[in-house]
């Protein structure tokens, strides 16, 4: 039915750790050019780019679907579709949305449902719970495994996002048409595959279905399937529908009026409002500090720009005294250095302009130390990784990255969780971050060798 929602009901089953949030497509939005994007619509425009579509038959606001289905027309094998996929979804730069970044912060959230293909929920609680560390468990369904949650999640210790509709990789083994979809919805039903544990709690815990905009058969029928009983049979908890399609579903919304008295739709048609409405009043409720908000549609201002030939300092946040202890004392020696504090703060994600400011500098400098070894996941991971790309289009005589070992990390670069492309380059150990006599005079022979032969970038 649609009324408003029970704050207070809501928030107190949160508390008591009887709410799984569900969530969907609709919510994977990317900062691009200063705009927030839906990553889906991003990932199909360049998806019939790389299968040469023709432009006028691609409107902006074209599926996924959509393309997959006109590629297939061309002829061409689904198997060949994924993997180009999987590439172009790797080579996007991610920008955490506040709004996952909102749920992430409900720490009375631990199991998390997405039907979404993405990382972005998974980064966002690593972000927002585990200072950017891997530590989110990850269990993508598999209609080839079955895979299901442990029968005592709280065993568990960690957040859990379970990708119902299974992980981006280069196999078809995750949904990305209306064909996949159906597939997913029959095999989760089946007796062998039907992930038991997960749709044990599903059905006895309340749900927050935000941002899955499902047809009216299908959301009938994803109803049907996590509540594991006919939807007009009373029970005890309730079921929350935000998204900007079924608020506007005449069928649905009939249906669950006559049928489903526990399913609620929310009036308002925007996933995000009711998102920082929650957050909000979470807030209040836990008396925890009240945020500014940062709406979806809020043009973001990137940080300040770098200047050109700048050296660039790549490093872990927890090394950021070194880091800063390492750019001063080059621009006592007349260095140019480049140290980006803004991507530290919250909502600084800009990827778009990191990857500028890479290409742009004179050198890379990435500090590897016992943190970047422990760390298996980092923002800093993705720079490493675009200062390589870089250098693929560089004369193999010109230095450019120049890892530096900032402590007693062991200086073996083929034991250290560092990029292939690190591994046979010149390597300096600097304590703390201090630079050497020794290290500022080559230092300054390398950028006179630049000056003077000069990289070529634009």
């Amino acid at each position: 039915m649609e009324h408003e929602i029970d704050w207070d009901s809501l928030l107190q089953y949160i508390e008591e750790g009887s709410v799984i949030p569900i969530i969907g497509q609709e919510l994977s939005v990317i900062e691009v050019a200063g705009r927030m994007i839906p990553l889906y619509q991003l990932i199909a425009q360049q998806l019939a780019t790389v299968f040469n579509l023709s432009s006028a038959k691609i409107p902006p606001d074209i599926t996924l679907n959509q393309v997959v289905c006109k590629i297939l027309k061309k002829g061409i094998r689904r198997e060949k579709i994924y993997p180009q996929i999987k590439i172009i979804n790797d080579k996007i730069p991610l920008s955490l949305p506040q709004h996952l970044k909102k749920l992430a912060k409900i720490h009375h959230f631990n199991l998390f449902v997405s039907t979404a293909f993405d990382k972005l929920l998974e980064l966002s609680i690593n972000e927002e719970r585990y200072s950017g560390r891997s530590e989110t468990v990850t269990i993508p369904y598999s209609p080839k495994k079955g895979t299901d949650i442990l029968q005592d999640i709280e065993a568990c210790g960690q957040a859990i996002v379970y990708q119902l509709m299974g992980k981006v990789s280069s196999a078809p083994d995750y949904a990305v048409t209306d064909e996949d979809v159906l597939e997913f919805m029959h095999t989760l039903q089946s007796e062998s595959k039907r992930p038991k544990h997960l749709f044990d709690l599903l059905n006895e815990q309340n749900l927050l279905i935000i941002g899955n905009q499902y047809p009216d058969w299908l959301a009938r029928f994803f109803l049907r399937m996590t509540k594991n009983t006919k939807l007009s049979m009373p029970r005890d908890t309730t079921e929350y529908l935000i998204d900007t399609r079924s608020k506007g579903d005449g069928n649905l919304v009939h249906f669950l009026t006559h049928f489903s008295l526990c399913t609620e739709v929310y009036p308002e048609s925007n996933p995000f409002k009711f998102i920082d409405l929650l957050y909000k009043k979470w807030q209040e409720r836990n008396h925890t500090p009240i945020e500014t908000d940062l709406q979806p549609n809020i043009n973001l201002q990137a940080s300040e720009e770098m200047p050109r030939d700048a050296i660039f300092i790549s490093y872990a946040s927890e090394d950021l005294d070194k880091a800063s202890t390492l750019k001063s004392s080059l621009e006592s020696k007349g260095f140019t250095v480049w140290l980006d504090k803004e991507r530290l703060e919250p909502g600084h994600f800009f990827d778009t302009e990191i990857r500028k400011n890479i290409y742009r500098s004179s050198f890379f400098i990435p500090l590897i130390s016992l943190h970047t070894e422990q760390r298996l996941e980092g923002y800093f991971r993705r720079e490493w990784e675009c200062a390589i790309d870089r250098m693929k289009g560089m004369d193999k005589s010109l230095k450019f990255i120049l890892p530096i070992i900032i402590d007693g990390t062991p200086l073996c670069a083929d034991d250290l969780r560092v990029p292939e492309g690190f591994k046979n380059l010149h390597w300096t150990r600097l304590s703390g971050g201090l630079p050497t006599p020794e290290f500022t005079d080559w230092l300054k022979m390398q950028d006179r060798l630049v000056q003077k032969r000069g990289r070529g970038y634009t």
